[in-house]
């Protein structure tokens, strides 16, 4: 009869344990080390820096969590189409548990400081890129304009600066020759990018088209 494995003093090493054994297999006892060694960066850490693993034998992940998303972020650059894809899939099969996720998320106090601040910092860059001749009511248009489309299409629209206030290479001004209407999806893809003339001509007629039923009606 094969000796029943023996455990380590931390945690059990086979799936049997020792006549007399605590620990639960897979899991840490009372009085169990409270730092860890990562196999990758090999510093010595808090169990905190882990990630909880319990299909490994510590309960925990080899790697520490720093090294696992520098690993995770490497790969992504260096794959960028394949993981746009596979995010682009998952999304799609996983819409339920998204939404549950992004509601999380917006419930944290970080992203109520990040969206604070972003605020903040747009409103700023609005008043600081308004020249004294631009004319307010163009503008207060094409956010009404923005929300009618909305409620038309029940597609979210946003009003978008054609050159970004906050460029690189060129700082556009809030005007109204400088704005227009993108769906909340579009708005996100371009982010602070120059425009593509290709989708401001496709917007253009959409509105455009959109419009003319809404005045039919």
């Amino acid at each position: 009869m094969s000796a029943q494995p023996k455990c380590d003093g931390y945690w059990c090493n086979g799936d049997m344990h020792s006549t007399g054994c605590s620990v639960v297999f897979g899991f840490m006892p009372a009085g169990r080390p409270e730092m860890k060694t990562c196999t990758k960066c090999r510093d010595k850490k808090e169990l905190a820096a882990f990630t909880v693993d319990k299909r490994s034998l510590s309960g925990f992940d080899a790697r520490c969590k720093k090294c696992t998303n520098d690993r995770s972020l490497t790969w992504n650059k260096e794959n960028a189409s394949r993981y746009k894809g596979n995010m682009a899939a998952w999304e799609l099969n996983n819409k339920t548990r998204r939404c549950a996720i992004k509601s999380r998320h917006m419930k944290t106090a970080k992203f109520r400081a990040t969206s604070a601040r972003n605020s903040a910092a747009g409103h700023a860059s609005k008043l600081k890129a308004t020249p004294a001749w631009a004319d307010m009511k163009a503008i207060s248009k094409f956010y009404s304009d923005a929300e009618l489309l909305s409620r038309i299409t029940a597609v979210p629209h946003e009003v978008d600066h054609i050159y970004p206030l906050r460029g690189e290479a060129v700082t556009g001004l809030h005007v109204e020759s400088n704005l227009q209407i993108l769906t909340k999806q579009e708005n996100c893809r371009k982010g602070n990018r120059m425009p593509d003339p290709q989708s401001e001509r496709t917007g253009q007629n959409e509105w455009n088209g959109l419009m003319l039923m809404a005045s039919q009606s």
